[in-house]
């Protein structure tokens, strides 16, 4: 359900309404549940049609290229979280990296099928997530975990870094 995808070295523009800005070989937390398509891409990459809310309409659908394959993709769908909630420690009323730094993080409980997406500050020390509220929107906090931390509570129980 949750896992760690890694994007190309050279990747093609987002729409302009995208909530979030693609990096080249980066590292991004996806939840297979968000995949609307997907395809092969050159021999072994995946093109991913990604969307934070199946159910939304206005909620506009993105497309990225992974260096995973289908298959590899296909089974962190197969995997089953290891609980229906996660506890993750949230920097509360922090919207950027650079303040997080010195700042107590809280814990809060997420419904692991509500994270639909994270991408890591350049340390891997935290995470900017966003989480779904209602199926209709998505909301980004900045969690004190790396994804490999997420993943791991998340899908087996335990930290994975």
């Amino acid at each position: 359900m949750l896992g760690k995808v890694n994007t190309l070295a050279t990747l093609e523009a987002q729409a302009v309404d995208s909530q979030i800005e693609l990096r080249a070989s980066t590292g991004y937390l996806i939840n297979t549940d968000c995949i609307t398509e997907m395809k092969v891409e050159g021999t072994t990459d995946s093109w991913i049609h990604y969307k934070f809310s199946i159910d939304g309409d206005r909620i506009p659908e993105f497309i990225f290229t992974v260096t995973e394959t289908n298959a590899a993709i296909q089974t962190l769908a197969d995997a089953s979280p290891n609980s229906n909630k996660v506890s993750l420690n949230v920097f509360e009323n922090i919207e950027s990296f650079n303040q997080a730094s010195g700042e107590t993080a809280v814990a809060w409980l997420f419904n692991v099928k509500d994270i639909v997406w994270g991408e890591e500050d350049g340390t891997a020390a935290y995470t900017r997530m966003w989480y779904s509220i209602g199926g209709k929107q998505a909301k980004a906090v900045i969690v004190d975990h790396s994804i490999a931390q997420i993943v791991g509570w998340a899908d087996e129980g335990t930290t994975a870094a």
